[in-house]
């Protein structure tokens, strides 16, 4: 298997400020060939987000996972305002239903 070498710079940033929104976050970016950076658990659903920095662009490994997952679409975070905002959104979704 071949582990994925490196984060993106604002990962632990992320990590941390989803974490500090109690979010359950599992970082699954050693898992490599596409898969999502990580897995959070959010009022009680999971989502795979997608990790980049600002002008960061999708490999071809993750363009091919997205394209073929059947699941709800994953979320691509680029920012610690767009984590905040994708916790927002979902906890108002949930509120609303």
């Amino acid at each position: 298997m071949i582990w994925a070498r490196k984060v993106d710079s604002n990962h632990k940033e992320i990590v941390q400020r989803l974490r500090a929104l109690h979010c359950q976050v599992i970082d699954m970016s050693r898992i490599g060939k596409g898969f999502p950076d990580i897995m959070v658990n959010l009022c009680g659903n999971t989502y795979l987000c997608e990790i980049k920095n600002g002008k960061g662009k999708l490999t071809l490994d993750q363009i091919h996972f997205h394209e073929n997952w059947n699941g709800p679409p994953i979320v691509i975070l680029k920012t610690v305002r767009d984590a905040e905002c994708f916790v927002i959104r979902v906890r108002n979704e949930i509120s609303n239903w």
